[in-house]
């Protein structure tokens, strides 16, 4: 996984990120933001198969195990700097029908729960995400960073520029 989104990452030309052209339309012979739009995408296919592949089994258990899976290869992105598909995962956990969950949710051991609990503080929303631009900042090559928050940045600067 981590792989896939480095190659797509790489390919990223700063020319994609402006103008906001990863949200217009390709034409014919223009294919604004390419790349971007191939790194958004890979990122709601990755949220997609997390969510499919714990909803798609019917017992508890299994579901359970599923889950476990994933915080620990969300846990394991993080490890290897992949903040993108981190974020993809942390993602399915937050839609709603991962969240009602709750007697999978229950089966998850206190230890794994702590993890991805970790996790949570790390990726999330608070103050503009700055736990997250603090590590970013910080991390030691290589890295794949969550696209998402560089591309609301830049909204908000041509927004403000407008």
């Amino acid at each position: 996984m981590t792989i896939m989104d480095f190659r797509l990452y790489n390919k990223i030309k700063p020319v994609e990120c402006l103008d906001k052209n990863w949200g217009k339309p390709d034409s014919d012979q223009n294919h604004i933001a390419a790349n971007v739009k191939a790194s958004i995408e890979h990122s709601n296919q990755v949220t997609a198969w997390v969510t499919d592949s714990i909803l798609s089994k019917e017992e508890v258990k299994k579901r359970a195990v599923v889950l476990k899976h994933w915080i620990f290869v969300a846990e394991r992105c993080r490890l290897l700097n992949n903040y993108n598909t981190c974020m993809a995962i942390l993602s399915a956990f937050d839609n709603g029908s991962i969240g009602r969950l709750k007697r999978t949710w229950e089966l998850i051991s206190a230890r794994t729960m702590q993890i991805l609990q970790n996790i949570r503080r790390l990726m999330g929303a608070n103050r503009n995400f700055s736990e997250y631009r603090d590590i970013i900042h910080k991390v030691n090559p290589p890295c794949i960073p969550f696209l998402g928050i560089y591309l609301q940045d830049l909204t908000f600067i041509e927004d403000g520029n407008a």
